[in-house]
This record gives structure tokens, C-alpha cells and sequence, in this order.
């Protein structure tokens, strides 16, 4: 099992230690197997900094994606990509 370390902003934290978020899309440029924990550090975007503040979450599932696969880039562009979560 392996730990990696990401930014995370403030907003995004906060969601995480409420409950109200428990996935997460990311840039698929490091490797992440089921098991593995995922160190969520809050960062300050305007300030540039980190606010010392971190979440460990454990990885259960992970599937690649390429939205260029389904889309076209123009209209993720216009609308962006839902990453949707089922009960």
C-alpha cells in the first residue's frame, strides 16, 4: 500500500471532512491502485500555501478515464465533466 500526497483546496476539504464528498477526479499523471491512501493536504491557492491541515483517505475503487474518449474537447471545454456518485 502506498501513500500519496495531493493538494487539495480549502473548499474541497472542508466537503471531505463534512461528509459531503467522498470521490474525487483527478489528472490521472500518478499512479493510484485500490488499497492505496490518498494524502489530501489543503492548500491556499491565493496565498500559495499549505494551511497544515490533511486528510488520509483510502482508495476503494479507481477507474481511468479519458473524457477525450467520449467528448469532444470543445464541448468539455463549454461544460466541464460531473463526476457522478450512486448510493
Amino acid at each position: 500500500m502506498v501513500e500519496i500526497e495531493k493538494k487539495c483546496w480549502p473548499e474541497f476539504f472542508c466537503r471531505f471532512i463534512t461528509g459531503e464528498k467522498n470521490c474525487e477526479f483527478r489528472l490521472a499523471d500518478f499512479s493510484l491502485q485500490p488499497g492505496d491512501t490518498l494524502v489530501l493536504k489543503e492548500f491556499e491557492k491565493e496565498k500559495q500555501k499549505f494551511t497544515g491541515r490533511e486528510l488520509r483517505k483510502e482508495c476503494k475503487r479507481v477507474n481511468l478515464i479519458n473524457p477525450l474518449d467520449m467528448y469532444d474537447a470543445a464541448e468539455i471545454k463549454k461544460h466541464g465533466c460531473l463526476l457522478i456518485e450512486f448510493e
